[in-house]
C-alpha cells in the first residue's frame, strides 16, 4: 500500500521519488522543442500525461502498478515542462498532442491508451479527437474543455500553495532554464485561460472510448462540467473519486491506480475481434468473399502471385483467400492457411477437399507464433492486419518467413471511401458510421493505406505497389452487404458504448436501406479495399 498524502505535506517537502531507470529513454526533437520521454515494461502501451507546471515524475506512484499489470508505460515531459524544452511561441494543447504522437512514433507505438491529468487530459483528448486511430482510449481526469467548466480559485487553499511551491522547486532542478519559472507559469496560464474551447458538436464527434474522472473536492473543475462531458461524448463512462481533490494521484495513489486499471481493462475488453466467430458470421464472410474475390484476385496477380509459388495466407478464416491463392499457384505450388479459429479452419479444410485441392493445408496458430523452417515465397492476407493491435510489428515477424525477393501482399480496409459514397444517403450513412465506430472501438484500424505504405518502407520492402478500390453495384449482395455487417456488430453496441436507436426498427432496416437506394437512384457500395504489395530484399 502506498502511503496517503491528503494534505500534500509530503509532496511539498520532498516531491516524488526519482523515477527508476527506464528500459528506454531519450529525446524527440519536434517543432522547436526537445521532448523528454521514458518507457518502462512491455505489453499494451499506456501513455501518462502530467498536468500543467508539473513533470512526468509526478506519476511516480502510478508507474509500478501499471508496469506490473503487464503494460508498456510511457512517461513524457510536456514541452517546456520538466526536462523538455520549448521555443518562444505561445503554448498550445494541439502542439503538445503532436509532441506525444512524435514520441509514440519514435517508440514504434501505433495505438496507445492515454491517461491525462489536468492539462494532460486535454492533450490526450485533443490527440484522440484528431487522430482516433492512435488512441485506444482516454482517461480524462480533472480538466475542462471550455471556460464554463472552471471554478473560481480559492487562493487561501493551502494545497494550492504547497503544490505550486513544489512545482517551482522541481522546475529549478530539472529545466534547462532553471531561473525561468515565472515566465513559464505565465505562458502556461495564458494557454489555460484561452484553451481549450470545444463545442458540444466537437465532443459529440469523438469516436474514441473516453472515461471522465472527477474528484469530489477538485479545486479547479466543476462537477457539472464533468457530468456534461460524460453526457456529450458518445459512450463516455463517468468515474467519481470521493474524498480527494485535483491532486488525487498524489493524495491516494492506490485508489487512483485502481481507477486507471479499471479504465485499461475496459479498453482491453472490446479489443476482441468484434465480428465474432459464429457460424452465421462464417456464412456472411463467405458471401462477402464471393463479392470481393475478383478484386483480391486482381491484386494478387498484380503483386506477382503465379504458378509454382509456396504461399502463406494469414488470418485464413474459412479459407477464401487461401483457396483463391491455390487456384493461382496451381498444383505445382502450395498454400498454408493460418488462423486461430479452429471452427473456421474445419470449414476451410472441407471446402479445400470439395474443390479437390491437395496442395492446401490449414494450421491453427496465433499469427505471430506461426513458424516455417523452409520459408515461403509469399505471405498474403485480407482484412487481417487491421484487426491486430500493432500491424507493423506483426508484419515484420511474418516477413522474416519470406525468402529473399519474395512477395508480401495484403488487402486491408479503407472506410473513408465507403462513408463518402453514403454522404447523400442518410440512413446508409448512419449504419456505415455505426459499424465503423464499433470496429474502431474494438481496436481495429479503419484506414490502412498510410500505415501499410509507411510500414512496408520501414520494413525494407521494395517495388511497393498500392491500389484503392471500392466495389459498387446494384446487385443483391452489394446492396445487402452493409445490412449484413450491421447485423453482425449490432449486438456489441452496448459493450462498445454505442446506440443503434438512430436506425430505427431492425426487422425493417434492410427494406428501408433498399428503398433509400431506389429513391435516390443510387448504387450501393462495399468497404474500400487497400491493396498493398512489395518484395523482400534480395533475389529469389
Amino acid at each position: 500500500m502506498i502511503p496517503r498524502d491528503d494534505d500534500l505535506a509530503r509532496f511539498a517537502a520532498d516531491g516524488t521519488p526519482e523515477l527508476p531507470h527506464a528500459d528506454r529513454d531519450g529525446w524527440v526533437d519536434r517543432d522547436g522543442a526537445r521532448i523528454r520521454f521514458a518507457s518502462y515494461g512491455s505489453g499494451a502501451p499506456v501513455v501518462l500525461l502530467h498536468g500543467g507546471l508539473g513533470h512526468s515524475g509526478n506519476w511516480f506512484h502510478q508507474l509500478a502498478a501499471l508496469r506490473d499489470s503487464g503494460r508498456q508505460v510511457v512517461l513524457i515531459d510536456s514541452r517546456g515542462h520538466g526536462r523538455s524544452t520549448r521555443d518562444g511561441r505561445p503554448y498550445a494543447y494541439a502542439a503538445m498532442a503532436d509532441d506525444v504522437l512524435a514520441v509514440m512514433d519514435m517508440l514504434g507505438i501505433t495505438r496507445a491508451a492515454l491517461v491525462g491529468w489536468s492539462d494532460g487530459a486535454v492533450i490526450a483528448l485533443d490527440l484522440a479527437r484528431r487522430f482516433p486511430a492512435r488512441a485506444a482510449g482516454v482517461f480524462f481526469f480533472a480538466c475542462n474543455v471550455d471556460p464554463t467548466g472552471t471554478k473560481a480559485i480559492d487562493e487561501r487553499n493551502p494545497l494550492l500553495g504547497r503544490c505550486f511551491s513544489r512545482h517551482m522547486k522541481d522546475y529549478a532542478r530539472l529545466s534547462a532554464t532553471p531561473n525561468g519559472f515565472a515566465a513559464f507559469a505565465d505562458a502556461v496560464g495564458a494557454m489555460q485561460r484561452s484553451q481549450p474551447n470545444y463545442s458540444a458538436a466537437d465532443l459529440a464527434a469523438i469516436r474514441t472510448p473516453v472515461t471522465i474522472v472527477h474528484a469530489e473536492h477538485d479545486e479547479f473543475i466543476e462537477r457539472a462540467h464533468a457530468d456534461y462531458l460524460a453526457r456529450t461524448i458518445p459512450g463516455a463512462r463517468f468515474v467519481f473519486l470521493p474524498d480527494v481533490s485535483h491532486f488525487a494521484p498524489l493524495q491516494r495513489p492506490d485508489e487512483f491506480n485502481a481507477a486507471i486499471l479499471d479504465f485499461l481493462r475496459a479498453v482491453d475488453r472490446p479489443s476482441a475481434y468484434v465480428l465474432g466467430h459464429t457460424a452465421t458470421e462464417h456464412d456472411r464472410l463467405a458471401r462477402q468473399a464471393a463479392r470481393l474475390a475478383p478484386h483480391t484476385e486482381r491484386m494478387l496477380r498484380d503483386a506477382g502471385i503465379r504458378p509454382g509459388l509456396r504461399v502463406l495466407d494469414v488470418g485464413s478464416g474459412v479459407g477464401d483467400v487461401a483457396l483463391l491463392a491455390a487456384r493461382l499457384v496451381g498444383p505445382s505450388g502450395s498454400v498454408v492457411g493460418v488462423d486461430r479459429d479452429n471452427a473456421a479452419l474445419d470449414r476451410a479444410r472441407a471446402r479445400a477437399a470439395d474443390a479437390g485441392f491437395k496442395h492446401v493445408r490449414f494450421v491453427a496458430s496465433e499469427l505471430g507464433d506461426f513458424d516455417d523452417a523452409d520459408g515461403v515465397d509469399a505471405v498474403i492476407g485480407r482484412f487481417v492486419l487491421q484487426f491486430t493491435p500493432d500491424p507493423i510489428p506483426l508484419l515484420r515477424r511474418l516477413v522474416r518467413l519470406v525468402r529473399p525477393g519474395g512477395l508480401v501482399a495484403f488487402h486491408e480496409a479503407n472506410w473513408a471511401t465507403l462513408l463518402a459514397q453514403c454522404v447523400r444517403l442518410p440512413l446508409r450513412r448512419v449504419c456505415a458510421q455505426l459499424v465503423h465506430d464499433a470496429i474502431a472501438r474494438g481496436g481495429a484500424h479503419t484506414n490502412m493505406e498510410q500505415m501499410l505504405w509507411r510500414g512496408y518502407r520501414d520494413i525494407g520492402l521494395t517495388s511497393i505497389g498500392l491500389t484503392l478500390e471500392t466495389p459498387i453495384g446494384d446487385d443483391l449482395e452489394t446492396r445487402r452487404w452493409l445490412f449484413d455487417l450491421f447485423c453482425t456488430v449490432q449486438p456489441r453496441f452496448y459493450d462498445l458504448g454505442l446506440s443503434g436507436a438512430a436506425v430505427g426498427d431492425l426487422p425493417t432496416l434492410a427494406a428501408r436501406l433498399d428503398a433509400e437506394l431506389d429513391a435516390h437512384h443510387a448504387l450501393a457500395a462495399c468497404l474500400g479495399l487497400v491493396g498493398a504489395w512489395g518484395r523482400t530484399p534480395g533475389t529469389s
